[in-house]
């Protein structure tokens, strides 16, 4: 497994951290590196501390990669992203320096997402009740808007496509493959008295299909006893 982390570090010390577990390079250089740019203007325009980009290569294990990406992290903010998300809301609205911010400054919130439910369903968060769901994403041609109303949604898991935290949790490497890991690392940071939370803003998921090898579906219900 190759672990790349971008050149262009600044002299001060980085804003945030974003890590991204890369399969496809066409992908990550035709949808998520472009809209990363809203953010990197942001921080040049306004003389901030660039980013940390890490990319970590492999097909292995999500939870794995993201871990080998954290211990390259530079700083207390952590972004995983994955690599078919557009970040860009066709606004110029940075939401990482957003949820930095956040975070930042509300010690009692320990991880942000863009979707997600305050239920806890078995298997796949996406299981819980429609009326539940809160968040503002396009999902290839399929437009879903929950309940974005309010400027913060409490909930009790988010999809992993986007996640924000300045928790030094770990993800489990026991969950295998790249599903399960964002219920499974949601579900320790409520465990440990944690506080997670949707921002609403417009995204777009680019993934044309799911993934479903090497699910931890079983597993992780027994872990959690769902």
């Amino acid at each position: 497994m190759v672990l790349t982390t971008t050149p262009y570090l600044h002299s001060r010390s980085n804003m945030f951290s974003v890590i991204v577990s890369t399969k496809q390079q066409h992908v990550l250089e035709s949808v998520f590196l472009p809209s990363l740019e809203v953010t990197k203007k942001y921080l040049f325009d306004n003389d901030l501390p660039p980013l940390q980009l890490i990319l970590v290569e492999g097909t292995e294990s999500l939870c794995k990669n993201y871990n080998k990406g954290i211990d390259q992290c530079t700083h207390t903010t952590r972004f995983f992203i994955h690599e078919d998300v557009d970040l860009n809301d066709g606004r110029g609205n940075p939401i990482m320096i957003r949820c930095h911010r956040y975070l930042e400054n509300t010690p009692g919130v320990d991880l942000i997402g863009l979707v997600g439910t305050n239920e806890t369903p078995a298997g796949f968060w996406w299981n819980c009740s429609r009326e539940s769901i809160v968040g503002h994403v396009m999902n290839g041609t399929e437009y879903w808007k929950w309940n974005i109303d309010n400027p913060i949604n409490e909930v009790r898991l988010i999809d992993g496509m986007f996640m924000a935290t300045r928790s030094n949790m770990r993800f489990s490497e026991d969950i295998e493959g790249f599903h399960c890991y964002d219920s499974d690392y949601c579900m320790k940071i409520v465990q440990a008295g944690g506080k997670i939370v949707v921002i609403p803003h417009m995204v777009k998921h680019m993934a044309s299909k799911k993934d479903l090898t090497n699910v931890s579906l079983d597993y992780y219900n027994k872990k959690w006893k769902l």
